[in-house]
């Protein structure tokens, strides 16, 4: 994953990176199942953070992983290398772009958004309330 400079270039992910802080997996035993609530894993995190965002991993495979997280502030542009992402609104509504900005649209609760590995993507402007998202 990489981040877009000041020159329009990307920059290292550890850009955006530094600014996520991580909170505890809700999965600390390995099962072939489970079963998440993330609408109550959102309710743990604090209203207010420094950090671009806060995440949960409910799973955290080497061939998928599902997290819940929380935006706090704009998302510079950035892709990863590793996985596609599929991000699930649960609340908040902001604008996002896949592909370049002239991709963008608002998004709302309940919308998914979907990209493969590798698309440059940005959340540019968080539009009303907290945003929450689960890949």
């Amino acid at each position: 994953m990489r981040a877009a400079g000041k020159d329009g270039l990307t920059a290292p992910v550890e850009a955006v990176e530094s600014s996520i802080q991580k909170v505890d997996s809700f999965m600390a035993e390995r099962y072939n199942y489970q079963r998440f609530k993330p609408h109550e894993v959102a309710r743990t995190f604090p209203e207010t953070a420094e950090t671009l965002l806060m995440d949960t991993y409910l799973t955290n495979e080497e061939t998928a992983s599902a997290r819940v997280f929380r935006v706090y502030r704009e998302t510079p542009p950035h892709f990863h290398k590793g996985s596609d992402e599929y991000l699930y609104v649960l609340s908040g509504k902001g604008t996002f772009w896949m592909g370049d900005a002239s991709n963008g649209g608002e998004f709302v609760p309940g919308d998914l958004l979907f990209f493969k590995r590798g698309t440059v993507h940005a959340l540019p402007g968080i539009l009303e309330g907290f945003i929450r998202q689960r890949p």
